[in-house]
């Protein structure tokens, strides 16, 4: 599996052949915020460089195996908020992101942990 870190990946969204950036968390996670231009899962082009995003990185590493294109953002959407990276809602800038559970959520910065359910 290959990995990018979030120092690549935000400049790698700066140049003129981006990645396609998918996130595979649930939508109660999604929901909460994204990175920028991110999209949800679906079929994997094999002719785009693709970068994956869970909480922390394990889910998507399960899917980064799989194809050989896609490549695993170290430490996830939680290492990305917490280096201040954007982040959206609704297509607006957020400081939040779903903390996945409690024990998870620990490793998120308390300036943008969301406990989940809460809305």
């Amino acid at each position: 599996m290959q990995w990018i870190s979030t120092e690549e990946l935000a400049r790698e969204l700066e140049s003129e052949s981006p990645p396609l950036v998918i996130d595979v968390r649930s939508e109660d996670e999604i929901a909460v915020s994204t990175i920028p231009g991110a999209r949800r899962m679906g079929a994997l082009p094999s002719d785009r460089d693709v970068v994956v995003y869970c909480s922390v990185g394990a889910r998507s590493a399960v899917i980064a195996e799989r194809f050989p294109n896609a490549r695993n953002l170290r430490g996830g959407i939680f290492a990305w908020a917490n280096e201040s990276r954007p982040l959206v809602r609704d297509g607006a800038r957020t400081n939040e992101v779903h903390r996945y559970d409690s024990l998870w959520g620990m490793l998120l910065s308390a300036r943008v942990a969301r406990a989940s359910g809460e809305w």
